[in-house]
């Protein structure tokens, strides 16, 4: 199994817009969601995290085709 996960989800706090919970080894490291700019990665502050390129290149595509079709 990955140490990285990244869950679509609704936001509660915002009209239930999907979103992408990003954690590592099961902490939260950052979202990513639909702003008015388009989808932006937030990461929170941590230190020494490495993102695989990869990885993250995959789950930015997901992003771009299912955060950016929804209303």
């Amino acid at each position: 199994m990955s140490e990285w996960r990244a869950d679509f989800t609704n936001d509660l706090n915002h009209d239930y817009d999907l979103i992408i919970e990003i954690s590592y080894l099961d902490e939260d490291i950052g979202i990513v969601r639909k702003t008015k700019f388009g989808p932006e990665l937030e990461l929170f502050s941590h230190k020494n995290i490495v993102i695989p390129i990869n990885w993250l290149l995959k789950l930015i595509e997901e992003a771009n085709f299912n955060i950016s079709s929804t209303n």
